[in-house]
């Protein structure tokens, strides 16, 4: 006789088919959640640098037509070089394409490779950067955050000669992001909570207080553009105070993968006849004055224009753009409201090339 309250049941039976669907529910589970989680950090996560460059991509992979312009670089182009406004003045039409500074020229070469391989070339190319990228290895754990299906396949691992611990990490960014990139998204769930629930006054603070916070939501447009607004001259001052030290230690050189970049960058130039156009940077004006600055800069381009000396299409500009501190975040990110600027003074270094 059974006890009161209970109830007796017969086991399930664990059958091949039923274990199976366990197991493809669990699958598309863990999938389901990697591309919510992936599409969230994507368009609100604190770490701008993977923000920009899943933007980036996508506004490449959303084009339906030739551009004139192909411009690239790292995030001071980004931030610094308005597309909308070189139409205006050139009636040129363009994308900004550039990243961040850890790649290096890589994913320049790469934009250019797959824009060609669509449409052609364009008719120019802008390369952006700053002066302190043009020393650095590219991190290949970056190449995971490429929405392209080559990033990960034997091809590419041999071309780049990547070991293994660097296919693991590409692998991690680009299939496991809620393991990669666990403590960008713990940060990301907090501050998107914070967002609904403080004021305007009491967000400010906590993003002054937290510097792993953006200073502002950037507004990311359809030409690629990344407008960020509000001036920030204290961080300029910090900024260059760590600048100025590191150039009295640093010698100005080429990293191997920027010649190698630049060079095939170069060679597609000359193979499909348009022009490249390294500009630098918008540089904090203080900075640029400083002799050990000016020193760096100027070995700097001579470097570049040994590099590229056999290729006439290549010009490489011996001027920079300097601003003062309240123009800019750091020492090379402009504010949105003096981004007119910086664009027309690139526009006329890149027209006055081609009268050279």
């Amino acid at each position: 006789m059974l006890n009161r309250g209970t109830d007796e049941t017969a086991t399930p039976t664990v059958t091949p088919l039923r274990l199976a669907a366990v197991v493809v529910i669990m699958v598309l589970t863990v999938l389901a959640s990697e591309w919510a989680g992936g599409r969230f950090l994507d368009r609100n996560g604190t770490n701008l640098g993977y923000v920009y460059i899943a933007h980036k991509w996508k506004v490449l992979g959303d084009l339906d037509e030739p551009i004139d312009w192909l411009v690239v670089g790292d995030s001071s182009g980004s931030q610094g070089f308005d597309p909308a406004v070189a139409e205006q003045l050139t009636g040129k039409r363009s994308i900004n394409l550039a990243t961040i500074g850890n790649f290096g020229l890589q994913d320049d070469l790469w934009m250019l490779e797959e824009y060609i391989e669509r449409f052609g070339p364009p008719e120019k190319m802008v390369l952006i950067h700053v002066y302190d990228v043009w020393h650095r290895r590219f991190r290949p754990k970056l190449v995971g955050r490429i929405p392209r299906r080559w990033v990960t396949t034997e091809e590419t691992a041999e071309r780049y000669d990547f070991d293994e611990e660097q296919r693991k990490e590409i692998l991690l960014n680009r299939y496991v992001r809620l393991f990669a990139e666990r403590k960008s998204l713990r940060k990301t769930i907090e501050f998107t909570w914070l967002k609904l629930t403080k004021d305007e006054e009491e967000l400010e603070e906590i993003r002054r207080k937290d510097r792993k916070l953006p200073n502002e939501d950037p507004e990311l447009t359809d030409s690629g553009f990344v407008r960020v607004c509000g001036a920030l001259p204290k961080s300029v001052k910090r900024d260059a105070r760590g600048h100025v030290r590191t150039l009295a230690k640093r010698r100005s050189r080429i990293s191997k993968d920027n010649k190698e970049a630049l060079l095939a960058i170069a060679e597609l130039a000359r193979e499909h006849d348009f022009t490249v156009h390294i500009v630098p940077g918008p540089v904090y004006e203080r900075l640029r004055l400083k002799k050990e600055f000016q020193k760096y800069f100027d070995t700097e381009v001579r470097q570049l224009r040994k590099i590229v000396k056999d290729h006439p299409q290549v010009y490489v500009s011996d001027e920079i753009r300097g601003f003062n501190g309240d123009q800019l975040q750091n020492v090379d990110h402009l504010a949105c409201e003096h981004t007119e600027t910086f664009t027309r003074w690139a526009v006329d270094q890149i027209q006055s090339a081609d009268t050279k």
